[in-house]
Protein backbone atom coordinates (compact mmCIF):
# COMPACT_ATOMS: atom_id res chain seq x y z
CA UNK A 1 0.00 0.00 0.00
CA UNK A 2 1.00 3.51 -1.21
CA UNK A 3 2.00 6.17 1.02
CA UNK A 4 -0.51 8.43 -0.98
CA UNK A 5 -3.10 5.44 -0.07
CA UNK A 6 -2.54 5.63 3.55
CA UNK A 7 -2.73 8.85 4.15
CA UNK A 8 -5.71 9.08 1.98
CA UNK A 9 -7.29 6.45 3.91
CA UNK A 10 -6.41 6.99 7.55
CA UNK A 11 -6.38 10.02 9.71
CA UNK A 12 -2.92 9.68 11.16
CA UNK A 13 -3.53 12.71 13.72
CA UNK A 14 -5.51 10.17 15.70
CA UNK A 15 -3.00 7.68 16.68
CA UNK A 16 0.70 7.99 16.93
CA UNK A 17 3.03 6.73 14.09
CA UNK A 18 4.30 3.53 14.08
CA UNK A 19 8.32 2.59 13.41
CA UNK A 20 6.68 0.97 9.97
CA UNK A 21 4.72 3.92 9.28
CA UNK A 22 8.03 5.94 9.68
CA UNK A 23 10.22 3.91 7.30
CA UNK A 24 7.46 3.69 4.56
CA UNK A 25 7.40 7.30 4.61
CA UNK A 26 11.51 7.65 4.69
CA UNK A 27 11.40 4.97 1.77
CA UNK A 28 8.64 7.02 -0.23
CA UNK A 29 10.40 10.17 1.01
CA UNK A 30 13.56 8.93 -0.53
CA UNK A 31 12.34 7.73 -3.80
CA UNK A 32 10.93 11.21 -4.06
CA UNK A 33 14.20 13.15 -3.78
CA UNK A 34 15.60 10.96 -6.29
CA UNK A 35 13.90 11.86 -9.12
CA UNK A 36 13.88 15.22 -7.96
CA UNK A 37 17.68 15.03 -8.18
CA UNK A 38 17.59 13.40 -11.46
CA UNK A 39 15.37 16.00 -12.60
CA UNK A 40 17.21 18.90 -11.90
CA UNK A 41 20.40 16.70 -13.58
CA UNK A 42 18.50 16.87 -16.70
CA UNK A 43 17.36 20.35 -16.83
CA UNK A 44 21.60 21.69 -16.07
CA UNK A 45 22.93 18.85 -18.45
CA UNK A 46 19.52 21.25 -21.22
CA UNK A 47 20.70 24.42 -19.82
CA UNK A 48 24.52 23.96 -20.50
CA UNK A 49 23.58 22.62 -24.10
CA UNK A 50 21.55 26.12 -24.65
CA UNK A 51 24.46 27.69 -23.69
CA UNK A 52 26.35 26.24 -26.56
CA UNK A 53 24.10 26.78 -28.61
CA UNK A 54 23.39 30.45 -27.96
CA UNK A 55 27.68 31.11 -27.94
CA UNK A 56 27.49 29.46 -31.67
CA UNK A 57 24.35 31.25 -33.03
CA UNK A 58 26.18 34.60 -31.44
CA UNK A 59 28.86 33.58 -33.48
CA UNK A 60 26.99 32.76 -36.54
CA UNK A 61 25.15 35.87 -36.66
CA UNK A 62 28.46 38.31 -35.97
CA UNK A 63 30.25 36.20 -38.94
CA UNK A 64 27.26 36.59 -41.18
CA UNK A 65 26.78 40.17 -40.10
CA UNK A 66 30.71 40.91 -40.92
CA UNK A 67 30.28 39.45 -44.44
CA UNK A 68 27.46 41.64 -45.31
CA UNK A 69 29.40 44.71 -44.54
CA UNK A 70 32.47 43.46 -46.47
CA UNK A 71 30.04 42.60 -49.57
CA UNK A 72 28.44 46.50 -48.66
CA UNK A 73 31.50 48.07 -48.56
CA UNK A 74 32.95 46.46 -51.92
CA UNK A 75 29.66 47.44 -53.71
CA UNK A 76 30.25 50.90 -52.80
Amino acid sequence: MSVGTLIAEEDWAGRPATKGDLMLVQTHLEGKIKDVEGKIKDVRVEVAHLRVSMAWMSVAVATGLGGLIAVFEFLL
